[in-house]
């Protein structure tokens, strides 16, 4: 594995960081103040904890694949784990976010909820792929325990 790539996963892993910051102060306060003819404001202060701090929580597990490149540590069954787990996260945040943003659009709100659902989809369709991916993963450690039992 190339020495950079570690670096450039932390990179991306930054920015997508920095980005999800960035809409929690700038976008989330107007989706607030826009969304409150529709929830009480307190409801949707913990709607947004609910999908914002996991979002974190899943970043900063993201953290771990640098060190895991750098070690070439990738194929290993706690790789697959944490593939795992990040799929989960993932899947049961995207899951919460289009039950919202149906019961939203259920409700009338016509330009919002639409994007959410979006996201959402996106976001489940990512989990996915993730819970794919760990499989393989998972696969690959088992065959590269295999492998160096046999040298």
């Amino acid at each position: 594995m190339k020495k950079h790539t570690p670096l450039l996963i932390y990179i991306v892993l930054a920015i997508m960081d920095a980005a999800g910051a960035f809409m929690c102060a700038c976008w989330l306060p107007i989706a607030i103040e826009y969304m409150a003819n529709f929830l009480p404001l307190k409801a949707l202060l913990w709607f947004c904890g609910f999908i914002a701090i996991p979002f974190f929580a899943i970043l900063a597990a993201a953290f771990a694949f640098p060190r895991a490149v750098a070690n070439d540590t990738v194929f290993s069954a706690h790789t697959a784990k944490l593939i795992h787990i990040i799929a989960m996260a993932v899947l049961s945040d995207c899951i919460l976010l289009g039950a919202v943003a149906v019961w939203l659009l259920c409700a009338g709100e016509g330009l919002l909820s639409p994007v959410l659902l979006f996201v959402a989809l996106i976001g489940i369709t990512v989990a996915i792929m993730f819970f794919i991916l760990s499989r393989y993963v998972n696969h690959a450690a088992i065959l590269k325990e295999e492998a160096d039992a046999t040298l």
